[in-house]
């Protein structure tokens, strides 16, 4: 597989996150009004609503990044960096993007790290609904590893234009 086909897989997946993260939203619309009428209405709130919104909460954020990413949609503060020429600007880019990938790598280690624990250790959340916390804690390193990838192409497609302009 190409670097054009990587792309276009990570891209896919990173979509499909983008749409599963989507769909989590919905639920967790869905989920947090049907606990308020039933708390405040009815009196009879639904149970592990806080524990399911917790983790929901996880995979909505972490598993878009990559899509985001992708789309150049992240916020970015260039008040600096439109002032400086495009030799610094560029490489300011660059040395953002290498740190970013630094960052999500580590959440990605550790995340992975601490949900095979939760795996070895069985951990459920306390209460009356055992929930348990691995598929929580796997989304994060997952969608840190998409957002490295995204990286990464995002890495070789400045270096591509700087050589093509050069």
């Amino acid at each position: 597989m190409g670097f054009e086909g990587f792309k276009k897989y990570v891209l896919f997946v990173g979509g499909g996150g983008n749409i599963l993260g989507s769909v989590g939203i919905v639920v967790l619309m869905f989920l947090v009004c049907g606990d308020i009428i039933g708390r405040y209405v009815l009196s009879k709130p639904i149970v592990g609503a806080f524990e399911f919104t917790e983790f929901l909460m996880a995979g909505i954020i972490f598993i878009g990044f990559a899509y985001t990413q992708a789309q150049k949609a992240h916020l970015r503060i260039d008040l600096l960096s439109n002032r400086l020429p495009p030799n610094p600007r560029y490489f300011l880019h660059i040395f953002s993007l290498i740190v970013t990938f630094l960052f999500y790598a580590l959440i990605a280690w550790r995340g992975a790290v601490g949900s095979w624990e939760a795996i070895l250790l069985d951990e459920k959340t306390p209460g009356l609904v055992r929930i348990p916390y691995w598929p929580a804690k796997a989304v994060i390193p997952l969608g840190a590893v998409l957002l490295c990838l995204q990286i990464l192409i995002d890495i070789a497609e400045s270096l591509r234009e700087r050589r093509v302009k050069e």
